[in-house]
Protein backbone atom coordinates (compact mmCIF):
# COMPACT_ATOMS: atom_id res chain seq x y z
CA UNK A 1 0.00 0.00 0.00
CA UNK A 2 1.27 3.47 -0.86
CA UNK A 3 2.12 5.71 2.06
CA UNK A 4 0.42 9.06 2.34
CA UNK A 5 2.18 12.40 2.23
CA UNK A 6 -0.47 14.26 4.27
CA UNK A 7 -3.68 13.76 6.23
CA UNK A 8 -6.56 15.79 7.62
CA UNK A 9 -6.37 16.74 11.29
CA UNK A 10 -9.66 18.14 12.61
CA UNK A 11 -10.14 20.80 15.28
CA UNK A 12 -12.25 18.32 17.26
CA UNK A 13 -9.21 16.00 17.48
CA UNK A 14 -7.09 18.90 18.71
CA UNK A 15 -9.61 19.98 21.35
CA UNK A 16 -10.07 16.43 22.64
CA UNK A 17 -6.33 15.79 22.80
CA UNK A 18 -5.73 19.05 24.71
CA UNK A 19 -7.80 17.67 27.59
CA UNK A 20 -5.33 14.81 28.12
CA UNK A 21 -2.20 14.89 30.30
CA UNK A 22 0.96 15.95 28.36
CA UNK A 23 2.40 12.44 28.02
CA UNK A 24 -0.90 11.08 26.68
CA UNK A 25 -1.17 14.06 24.30
CA UNK A 26 2.20 13.22 22.77
CA UNK A 27 1.39 9.50 22.47
CA UNK A 28 -2.01 10.13 20.87
CA UNK A 29 -0.71 12.75 18.43
CA UNK A 30 2.00 10.35 17.26
CA UNK A 31 -0.55 7.53 17.05
CA UNK A 32 -2.87 9.62 14.85
CA UNK A 33 -0.01 10.67 12.58
CA UNK A 34 1.42 7.15 12.33
CA UNK A 35 -1.98 5.62 11.61
CA UNK A 36 -2.90 8.25 9.01
CA UNK A 37 0.44 8.40 7.19
CA UNK A 38 1.82 4.87 7.59
CA UNK A 39 -1.36 2.86 8.35
CA UNK A 40 0.20 1.48 11.58
CA UNK A 41 -2.20 0.54 14.40
CA UNK A 42 -1.26 2.08 17.76
CA UNK A 43 -0.99 0.40 21.16
CA UNK A 44 -2.64 2.82 23.58
CA UNK A 45 -4.13 2.49 27.05
CA UNK A 46 -6.29 4.53 29.40
CA UNK A 47 -7.62 7.93 28.35
CA UNK A 48 -5.51 7.95 25.18
CA UNK A 49 -7.22 4.75 24.04
CA UNK A 50 -10.66 6.20 24.84
CA UNK A 51 -10.02 9.30 22.71
CA UNK A 52 -8.43 7.12 19.98
CA UNK A 53 -11.61 5.04 19.76
CA UNK A 54 -13.55 8.25 19.00
CA UNK A 55 -11.03 9.58 16.45
CA UNK A 56 -10.36 6.32 14.57
CA UNK A 57 -13.63 6.11 12.55
CA UNK A 58 -12.94 9.50 10.93
CA UNK A 59 -9.35 8.52 10.15
CA UNK A 60 -10.61 5.27 8.59
CA UNK A 61 -13.07 7.19 6.41
CA UNK A 62 -10.31 9.54 5.27
CA UNK A 63 -8.01 6.59 4.53
CA UNK A 64 -10.76 4.94 2.47
CA UNK A 65 -11.11 8.13 0.39
CA UNK A 66 -7.35 8.13 -0.13
CA UNK A 67 -7.37 4.51 -1.30
CA UNK A 68 -10.27 5.17 -3.67
CA UNK A 69 -8.43 8.18 -5.05
CA UNK A 70 -5.44 5.99 -5.93
CA UNK A 71 -7.68 3.97 -8.24
CA UNK A 72 -8.13 6.96 -10.51
CA UNK A 73 -11.31 8.39 -11.91
CA UNK A 74 -13.89 7.07 -14.31
CA UNK A 75 -12.39 5.00 -17.13
CA UNK A 76 -12.12 6.77 -20.48
CA UNK A 77 -14.79 5.88 -23.01
CA UNK A 78 -14.09 5.07 -26.64
CA UNK A 79 -17.03 7.06 -27.95
CA UNK A 80 -17.48 10.77 -27.45
CA UNK A 81 -20.52 11.84 -25.50
CA UNK A 82 -23.50 12.89 -27.62
CA UNK A 83 -24.10 16.59 -27.93
CA UNK A 84 -27.33 17.97 -26.55
CA UNK A 85 -30.25 18.09 -28.91
CA UNK A 86 -30.73 21.33 -30.78
CA UNK A 87 -34.37 21.41 -29.80
CA UNK A 88 -36.12 19.86 -26.87
CA UNK A 89 -38.52 17.23 -28.06
CA UNK A 90 -41.97 17.73 -26.63
CA UNK A 91 -43.76 14.79 -25.15
CA UNK A 92 -47.53 14.69 -25.12
CA UNK A 93 -49.19 15.11 -21.74
CA UNK A 94 -51.41 12.09 -21.35
CA UNK A 95 -52.43 12.91 -17.80
CA UNK A 96 -56.12 13.34 -17.20
CA UNK A 97 -57.09 16.14 -14.81
CA UNK A 98 -59.56 14.58 -12.40
CA UNK A 99 -59.58 17.55 -10.01
CA UNK A 100 -62.90 19.32 -10.47
CA UNK A 101 -62.09 22.06 -7.96
CA UNK A 102 -63.85 20.12 -5.24
CA UNK A 103 -61.60 21.68 -2.60
CA UNK A 104 -62.40 25.21 -3.84
CA UNK A 105 -66.11 24.53 -3.48
CA UNK A 106 -65.62 23.05 -0.02
CA UNK A 107 -63.57 26.06 1.08
CA UNK A 108 -66.15 28.52 -0.30
CA UNK A 109 -68.80 26.85 1.79
CA UNK A 110 -66.47 26.61 4.77
CA UNK A 111 -65.96 30.38 4.95
CA UNK A 112 -69.71 30.94 4.62
CA UNK A 113 -70.78 28.34 7.20
CA UNK A 114 -68.11 28.92 9.87
CA UNK A 115 -70.43 31.18 11.87
CA UNK A 116 -68.51 31.39 15.15
CA UNK A 117 -65.32 32.47 13.42
CA UNK A 118 -67.28 34.77 11.06
CA UNK A 119 -69.01 36.52 13.96
CA UNK A 120 -65.67 37.15 15.69
CA UNK A 121 -64.32 38.52 12.43
CA UNK A 122 -67.33 40.82 11.99
CA UNK A 123 -66.87 42.16 15.49
CA UNK A 124 -63.10 42.45 15.13
CA UNK A 125 -63.30 44.37 11.85
CA UNK A 126 -66.46 46.23 12.84
CA UNK A 127 -68.33 45.29 9.65
CA UNK A 128 -71.81 43.97 8.93
CA UNK A 129 -72.71 40.53 7.52
CA UNK A 130 -73.64 42.07 4.18
CA UNK A 131 -70.18 43.61 3.84
CA UNK A 132 -68.56 40.32 4.93
CA UNK A 133 -70.46 38.47 2.19
CA UNK A 134 -69.45 41.06 -0.39
CA UNK A 135 -65.80 40.66 0.65
CA UNK A 136 -66.15 36.90 0.50
CA UNK A 137 -67.62 37.03 -3.03
CA UNK A 138 -64.71 39.18 -4.21
CA UNK A 139 -62.20 37.00 -2.37
CA UNK A 140 -63.54 33.84 -4.01
CA UNK A 141 -63.12 35.37 -7.46
CA UNK A 142 -59.67 36.86 -6.89
CA UNK A 143 -57.91 34.28 -4.73
CA UNK A 144 -56.81 30.66 -4.79
CA UNK A 145 -58.96 28.81 -2.26
CA UNK A 146 -57.03 25.56 -2.39
CA UNK A 147 -55.62 25.91 1.13
CA UNK A 148 -56.09 24.24 4.50
CA UNK A 149 -58.99 25.76 6.48
CA UNK A 150 -56.80 27.45 9.11
CA UNK A 151 -54.59 29.02 6.46
CA UNK A 152 -57.65 30.06 4.45
CA UNK A 153 -59.07 31.93 7.47
CA UNK A 154 -55.81 33.83 7.96
CA UNK A 155 -55.52 34.56 4.25
CA UNK A 156 -59.07 35.87 4.05
CA UNK A 157 -58.57 38.03 7.17
CA UNK A 158 -55.38 39.56 5.75
CA UNK A 159 -57.00 40.06 2.37
CA UNK A 160 -59.85 42.06 3.93
CA UNK A 161 -57.42 44.10 6.03
CA UNK A 162 -55.32 45.00 3.01
CA UNK A 163 -58.34 45.93 0.89
CA UNK A 164 -59.88 48.04 3.62
CA UNK A 165 -56.54 49.57 4.52
CA UNK A 166 -56.46 50.99 1.02
CA UNK A 167 -59.87 52.50 1.71
CA UNK A 168 -58.73 53.51 5.25
CA UNK A 169 -61.83 51.99 6.80
CA UNK A 170 -60.33 49.83 9.54
CA UNK A 171 -57.52 50.02 12.07
CA UNK A 172 -54.86 47.35 11.57
CA UNK A 173 -54.29 45.21 14.57
CA UNK A 174 -51.48 42.77 15.03
CA UNK A 175 -51.65 39.31 13.53
CA UNK A 176 -50.95 38.21 17.12
CA UNK A 177 -54.64 38.89 17.80
CA UNK A 178 -55.42 35.61 16.04
CA UNK A 179 -55.53 32.43 18.13
CA UNK A 180 -53.82 29.25 16.85
CA UNK A 181 -57.19 27.86 15.75
CA UNK A 182 -57.76 30.89 13.51
CA UNK A 183 -60.18 32.66 15.83
CA UNK A 184 -59.58 36.20 17.08
CA UNK A 185 -58.74 37.51 20.52
CA UNK A 186 -61.48 39.99 21.34
CA UNK A 187 -60.27 42.88 23.51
Amino acid sequence: MKKRESFIFYRSFYEAILELPEEDQKNLLLAVANYSLNFEKPKLTGLSKAVWILIKPQLDANNKRFENGLKGGRPKTKTKPKRNQNETKTKPNNNVNVNNNVNDNVNKEFLRKETEWRNKLLKHLNIELEEYNRHLDEFEIAQDLDRPEKELKKHFFNWIKLRDLKKKRIVIRSFDDINPDGSFKIK
